[in-house]
């Protein structure tokens, strides 16, 4: 009897010291102060560049380092996505490709792990912007105008834009998308002004417009008909030579040949002494009295020049 009341009264003191040894064999003294992985990481934000990403993100408290994982797939993982380790919040990650969109997150890091997944976030990488196109010149033409531009090499498609009403064809004109330089524009009418820009573009979009500039489609200038109504009058070792001007004209030949008996006009033009004028009558000085000449009268412009009379007129100076 006196053996169990000894037992009874020390079973207490030996189960709590068993207690607590177990405590201690199992670590539970240090389970309340050790550091869980950190917590999501919150704000993260992406810019893009060209051929680059900046990202960006609020930074969390207990983490010591932060991984970005990303991918050109959305829904990217810790598995599935690129990860650059070590990343630090305002820096680039360059090598992507323009026009690619990317996805990214972020994750922070401590001695306990690392934290869940950020919120994705995406990006697509640009170039800049093309400049402003120089050296625009459109020209008219027959029912068109041929537009030229100084290439640009950040470009990758050219707009035009055209319009009847000046300082509107960048604002409000018709768009001929992906023009290239010396290409015509058909259809128009001879007569009307037309108002063009040129926009230069990429993968980013649409650069300035260049400065504006017009232009006016006109027929194909012809040669002048020949000059009809060719008048000789014979003068003191002189003869006078009048004609009907004829449209389009700029200037005129006065072909001459002493001949005693009628050549053809080929041949008036072809061996006789050429004179030049701008206009009728032209007097031609110092022939022979009483001697033959035969005379063709041919119009000029930048077209070209007009064939003679069928028949050269003769005129006997005084």
């Amino acid at each position: 009897m006196k053996q169990r009341r000894i037992f009874s009264a020390l079973l207490p003191a030996v189960l709590l010291a068993l207690f607590i040894f177990a405590l201690a064999g199992c670590g539970g003294g240090s389970a309340s102060t050790s550091t869980p992985p950190p917590a999501k990481v919150a704000g993260v934000a992406a810019t893009s560049g060209d051929g680059q990403a900046s990202l960006t993100w609020d930074a969390a408290g207990d983490a010591v380092s932060y991984n970005v994982y990303y991918s050109a797939s959305a829904g990217v993982t810790a598995a599935t996505g690129t990860k650059v380790a070590g990343a630090a919040s305002g820096g680039t990650i360059s090598g992507l490709q323009n026009g690619t969109t990317y996805y990214f997150v972020v994750t922070g890091v401590n001695a306990a792990g690392e934290s869940v997944l950020s919120d994705e976030k995406p990006v697509t990488p640009l170039p800049p912007l093309p400049a402003k196109v120089l050296g625009f010149n459109p020209v008219g033409s027959d029912g068109e105008v041929i537009l030229t531009w100084t290439a640009d090499p950040a470009a990758t498609s050219y707009n035009v834009y055209w319009s009847t009403t000046a300082g509107t064809a960048a604002t409000s004109g018709n768009k001929l998308a992906n023009f290239t330089s010396g290409q015509a524009l058909t259809g128009l009418t001879n007569g009307q002004t037309y108002y063009f820009v040129v926009k230069a573009e990429n993968l980013a979009g649409e650069g300035p417009a260049s400065n504006e500039k017009p232009a006016t489609p006109a027929a194909a200038l012809q040669p002048p008909v020949s000059p009809n109504n060719v008048v000789l009058t014979a003068g003191v070792g002189q003869v006078t030579v009048s004609w009907a001007e004829p449209s389009l004209a700029d200037s005129y030949n006065v072909y001459y040949l002493l001949s005693p008996t009628q050549p053809t006009t080929a041949t008036v033009i072809g061996t006789g002494t050429k004179l030049t004028s701008t206009n009728s009558p032209l007097v031609v000085q110092g022939l022979t009295t009483g001697a033959n000449y035969w005379f063709s009268v041919t119009a000029v412009n930048a077209a070209g020049v007009s064939g003679g009379q069928t028949n050269p007129k003769k005129a006997v100076p005084l």
